[in-house]
């Protein structure tokens, strides 16, 4: 097959657009089963398709009491340079399916220390630069929801 052509950018051009965008860490919220598989594929996807993503900061993180992560899981994160995070913060509505995201992102706002946090569900998939998820200076907070189901609107 053809190959595939990129536009050339120059290393003035790299470097004025690195400057220009704010530090960043992603977070994945994960427990035991099958979201360890969907976050390290996530993760593979983000270093391999991530441009200038592909070396942010991750932290992997488990907020809430739970079966452990699996040796093999562990050992991929340390391979993929993920930082995991497991702490539980006895929320009393620790119970609920979705609480585990709030709790995570709380604990990725005082693990990370750039400028901007980025949470990507575990069933991401990066499969070029998301260029579009670098915030602009004088924006504070975004969020995308693909559907409004068990969600607000």
């Amino acid at each position: 097959g053809k190959g595939v052509s990129y536009p050339q950018v120059t290393e003035s051009q790299q470097m004025s657009n690195i400057q220009s965008q704010p530090s960043t860490t992603v977070f994945f919220c994960v427990e035991s089963g099958h979201f360890e598989a969907q976050t390290l594929l996530a993760v593979e996807c983000l270093r391999h398709f991530g441009g200038r993503f592909a070396n942010v900061p991750v932290l992997a993180i488990t907020p809430r009491l739970g079966p452990s992560l699996t040796r093999e899981t562990l050992r991929r994160f340390d391979e993929l340079g993920v930082t995991y995070i497991r702490q539980d913060l006895g929320h009393r509505y620790s119970w609920f399916g979705f609480t585990n995201k709030v709790l995570a992102a709380m604990l990725a706002e005082e693990y990370a220390s750039t400028e901007q946090i980025i949470w990507m569900d575990s069933d991401t998939l990066v499969v070029e630069e998301p260029e579009l998820l670098w915030l602009e200076p004088d924006i504070d907070f975004a969020i995308c929801s693909v559907d409004k189901n068990v969600g607000t609107s």
